[in-house]
């Protein structure tokens, strides 16, 4: 019997690629406090998942599809003219969330911000309840998929790397891209 007094669950273990999690006490995939391993897989464990996070230049969600047009980027370009302010960024986020069977028709707490990559206070925050039902029809045991879009302005404050994150109860998943400065060349005046 293990010394340290816990619930005993039995639940999969998933190595992190070319690496054989063990512990001395244990063998893997058998007998864990939740504490000694840390890739445990959620949905065993029933937990929702964030499954895409995305920055876009436009993010929209319409009945249960998720619509992106230029998604994917990872660099913002502050364009601006000599002695004057960079315009507020605008952008589009695309979000996917898989709740595992056991979790639908509760609520889940999802937060959505981006902060610079040294931390600090957030420069967006968004965060709301999630709770989605079971569609008739779906065989049982099976995930649902719950898509949402967010639309930001936002003014960075220096160029750099910042970070997206969404977290949906214990689950977090984090998007990183840069911010980088462009100098406007003054407009000539026709002759």
């Amino acid at each position: 019997m293990y010394p340290v007094p816990c619930q005993l669950l039995e639940v999969a273990v998933v190595p992190f690629p070319l690496i054989e999690v063990r512990h001395r006490h244990l063998l893997p995939g058998v007998y864990s406090c939740g504490t000694l391993y840390t890739s445990v897989r959620q949905k065993e464990l029933g937990v929702a998942e964030v499954e895409i996070l995305t920055l876009a230049n436009h993010a929209e969600a319409i009945n249960g599809l998720l619509y992106l047009s230029g998604a994917g980027w990872d660099v913002v370009t502050r364009a601006y003219p000599e002695g004057g302010l960079p315009a507020p960024h605008h952008f589009g986020i695309g979000v996917s969330v898989l709740v595992p069977w056991l979790e639908a028709n509760r609520r889940h707490q999802l937060v959505i911000l981006i902060e610079s990559e040294d931390g600090g206070a957030p420069l967006m925050r968004a965060e709301g309840a999630l709770e989605v039902g079971r569609p008739p029809g779906t065989p049982e045991g099976s995930d649902i998929r719950a898509v949402l879009a967010v639309d930001a302005s936002i003014q960075f404050p220096a160029p750099g790397g910042y970070r997206l994150i969404a977290q949906v109860g214990p689950n977090q998943r984090t998007y990183p891209f840069r911010v980088v400065d462009q100098l406007q060349a003054p407009m000539r005046r026709a002759s």
